[in-house]
């Protein structure tokens, strides 16, 4: 039985699909991907990441900045499997992929919100 505090928890909150508009306005790079994997917002988010990472490779800071301000901004306004899908999709992908041994540096240069998401997972 689901206990009232539950109930309405996430009336107020960004949507995956809300989210992912205001994402690939932002970064019109990742639409076509986004898209892709529209419904799924756990591959959605994993695509967002490969986009950070290779923006990483690349060695853009200021774009990496963009990307991480992006996330921060929604942060407070995200709906909880929004919020589980930057700790697990997202941050996963940034530590556990290519540009894992560079994590200590990232987390360094995220907002404080994403970086307390990052180190927490």
């Amino acid at each position: 039985m689901k206990s009232e505090n539950w109930i309405g928890i996430n009336h107020d909150r960004m949507s995956g699909e809300t989210f992912f508009i205001l994402l690939t306005t932002e970064f019109p790079e990742t639409r076509e991907e986004i898209l892709e994997e529209e419904g799924n917002i756990h591959s959605q988010m994993e695509v967002f990441a490969e986009y950070t990472t290779a923006v990483i490779k690349k060695g853009s800071k200021v774009e990496m900045t963009r990307c991480f301000a992006f996330i921060e901004s929604k942060i407070d306004l995200l709906h909880t499997d929004l919020e589980e899908a930057i700790k697990v999709s997202y941050c996963e992908s940034l530590i556990l992929g290519e540009i894992g041994d560079l994590t200590p540096v990232i987390a360094k240069r995220m907002p404080k919100k994403l970086q307390a998401m990052f180190e927490e997972y």
